[in-house]
């Protein structure tokens, strides 16, 4: 399972550096949108109840670090953002004697390695003659890696798939408030069937089987989510923004057995325009 996650997570790595490259290359002249940095810490939140293993709420929050780099050609604009947060999630309802299961063992408390990636393309439609406001069709590629630590770094969702989406932005001065909203309608999922895979051993378990055994290819009859965000920043000068955002997921997956999933992230950050 180790080599599972090593060579998943250094082939996202890959890829979007691959992506930063180009767009670094890439001819911006005519464009309308400056490129961005920005860093940005907060408070991630997560429940979930995964009937594969559990019908308890897990549910807990950590500290979360994020980067997301801005980007545009002519009047489209472009996303990369990352999120990284380890959450230690405990049920809400199960009560274990101390002698029967140590502190650290799954059944009393999940580790989750919590890694979010989303490329965002943005295009801009002329629905209001004023300045004030701006609305734009979105299309995401979201991928989420969620890995639990203590239990052979085993994924517990690992989810990568299209969201099509609307943004607003409404623009006053040095101000502006964004919202925006997103929904999946084709991802690849991999979850960890237990009645198939328990019974191997995850240290020496095949990447390949794993994957051929658990992966899936869902649409919205079977994994409904639905992204939300609304955040405000403040220019202060020519080359610095700082802003605020919340972030809101919802997830239920039904395939094998229900997943519902509920988080919250928080967030504040500083943007540098070059």
């Amino acid at each position: 399972m180790r080599k599972l996650f090593v060579t998943g997570f250094a082939f996202l790595l890959f890829f979007f550096y691959s992506v930063f490259l180009f767009c670094q290359t890439t001819e911006n002249s005519g464009s309308q949108n400056p490129k961005k940095l920005e860093l940005n810490t907060g408070y991630y939140n997560l429940g979930s109840v995964d009937e594969l293993y559990s019908y308890n709420l897990y549910s807990g929050g950590n500290i979360c670090y994020g980067l997301k780099y801005y980007f545009g050609k002519r009047m489209a604009r472009q996303q990369l953002s990352f999120m990284y947060a380890m959450v230690d999630r405990e049920p809400g309802s199960l009560v274990l004697a101390d002698n029967v299961v140590a502190e650290d063992d799954r059944e009393r408390v999940l580790n989750s390695f919590l890694f979010e990636a989303v490329y965002s393309y943005q295009y801009p439609l002329n629905l209001f003659h004023s300045g004030l406001f701006h609305f734009y069709v979105t299309g995401d590629w979201v991928t989420t890696f969620n890995i639990t630590t203590n239990d052979y770094n085993v994924p517990e969702l690992i989810v990568s798939g299209l969201a099509p989406g609307a943004l607003i932005e409404a623009t006053l001065k040095r101000n502006r408030l964004m919202c925006r909203l997103s929904i999946p309608v084709i991802a690849w999922t991999l979850r960890n069937n237990y009645s198939l895979s328990m019974t191997q051993d995850y240290e020496e378990l095949d990447n390949f089987s794993f994957i051929r055994q658990n992966d899936q290819l869902q649409f919205i009859n079977t994994l409904f989510a639905v992204n939300a965000e609304i955040g405000y920043t403040c220019s202060v000068s020519k080359w610095f923004d700082i802003g605020c955002e919340y972030s809101f997921r919802y997830m239920y997956n039904s395939s094998p057995r229900e997943l519902k999933s509920v988080t919250g992230i928080y967030t504040i950050g500083l943007t540098y325009k070059f």
